[in-house]
């Protein structure tokens, strides 16, 4: 089994996958690491809401072109998260 390298974000992750504690040095390590990935996240982040915005738009101007297949298709899909959930 390889050493825990203490006070790295490797090092908590060895922590982890055997079991025990996180150290302090490793705990930080890898609060410095999601708080920098969180940071990083911003831009995608703004992606993702850009896309959904489009993605809903996109959606709303179908349904208002094509009501009727909209509608049915949106009942099939009903149906089918209520099939999911009851089974």
């Amino acid at each position: 089994m390889a050493r825990t390298q203490h006070g790295t974000y490797a090092g908590y992750q060895k922590h982890i996958e055997v079991g025990t504690r996180p150290c302090r040095r490793c705990a930080a390590a890898q609060a410095a690491y999601y708080a920098e990935w969180l940071a990083r996240g911003g831009e995608a982040q703004d992606r993702r809401k850009a896309y959904k915005a489009a993605s809903h738009r996109a959606k709303t101007e179908l349904a208002r072109r094509h009501p009727g297949e909209y509608y049915q298709l949106l009942d099939v899909e009903l149906t089918r998260d209520r099939e999911q959930v009851a089974s």
